[in-house]
């Protein structure tokens, strides 16, 4: 939003008017000019909170437009500028401290004709509240105790960090060149000793402004963590395993609360397991008694008969025999 905030003033009529003209030897700063190009940039819609200041420059670095909110001295504003000059055709990001104790960053670029495109005609800053910076990209990340990070430029100034204090100062050069090694878009992490101590960098490369974001902390933090998860971990299986045996009492002893009241003999289970089925097979067995009772009636009624006529005429021969 910011770097398009640039270009929509960059561009504009009232802004490439203003600095063609201070080209001409015989320039005067013409205050309708200076009306134009301010009432065009309270239309550019922008969260007017993060910014602090605006300036336009001429080429020649006279100042042609400035908001004056807040300002630093002559001497720190001409190394903006030149190294604005430097790393142009990208944009400059640059810590400053102003008068007024604030920490601001700036973001500058050099501006350009819009018909000669060669043509360079002067430059443009924004100065934004540094905190914006350090809320939006570390508020809620951190690494553990002793763990910092910065957001540094190639040149190794740190432009913001969560450590307040080392803001504007230089990165140690030795973790300067091992940074500097990763040119990747993707985080990349590496170990080093710095002062007597192993720490753990990642660091990221963003080539649109030559900058490294990039966080360090001491690599015992690993180790402590490590050993703070397995503590917990091993508390809460103990937990887990005290949970189980209490559910696992209590299990048994319900069940064994239901079968006190009924004492009943393995004798008595069998015998009983028995009887059920006995009984459930008799009535199964019921009809076919029945049928074969029925059966053995009938055979019965029919031989009767025929015995007792045999027995009447064994009994006349006797008889005649005598």
């Amino acid at each position: 939003i910011f770097r398009m905030y640039i270009d929509t003033i960059s561009v504009s009529d009232e802004c490439q008017q203003i600095l063609s003209k201070s080209c001409d030897t015989n320039f005067t700063l013409n205050e309708q000019d200076v009306q134009a190009l301010n009432d065009f940039r309270s239309r550019v819609p922008f969260p007017s909170i993060h910014l602090k200041n605006l300036r336009i420059l001429d080429r020649n670095r006279n100042i042609v437009y400035d908001l004056g909110y807040d300002d630093i001295d002559a001497e720190r504003f001409s190394q903006i500028v030149e190294e604005i000059d430097e790393t142009s055709p990208h944009d400059s990001l640059q810590y400053i401290h102003t008068y007024r104790s604030s920490d601001k960053i700036i973001i500058g670029r050099k501006i350009y004709s819009s018909t000669r495109l060669s043509e360079h005609i002067g430059y443009i800053l924004i100065y934004l509240d540094e905190t914006f910076f350090s809320n939006t990209l570390f508020t809620n990340v951190s690494f553990g105790d002793e763990s910092n990070i910065m957001l540094v430029r190639g040149d190794g100034y740190i432009i913001s960090s969560q450590e307040r204090s080392v803001l504007g100062a230089l990165l140690d050069d030795a973790l300067l060149q091992q940074v500097k090694l990763n040119k990747n878009s993707l985080a990349e992490t590496f170990y080093t000793e710095y002062e007597g101590e192993k720490l753990v960098i990642i660091s990221v490369y963003n080539s649109e402004f030559n900058n490294y974001l990039m966080a360090t902390f001491p690599y015992r933090y690993i180790t402590d963590e490590t050993s703070r998860i397995n503590q917990r971990l091993l508390l809460l299986a103990a937990i887990l395993i005290a949970l189980c045996l209490c559910l696992t009492l209590i299990v048994y002893t319900s069940i064994d609360m239901l079968l006190t009241p009924f004492p009943v003999t393995k004798y008595e289970i069998t015998k009983s397991s028995k009887d059920m089925v006995n009984a459930s097979s008799a009535p199964a067995k019921m009809p076919s008694l029945i049928m074969g009772t029925i059966t053995l009636v009938n055979a019965w009624n029919g031989v009767a008969p025929r015995s007792m006529a045999a027995f009447a005429r064994f009994g006349s021969r006797l008889r005649t025999l005598g």
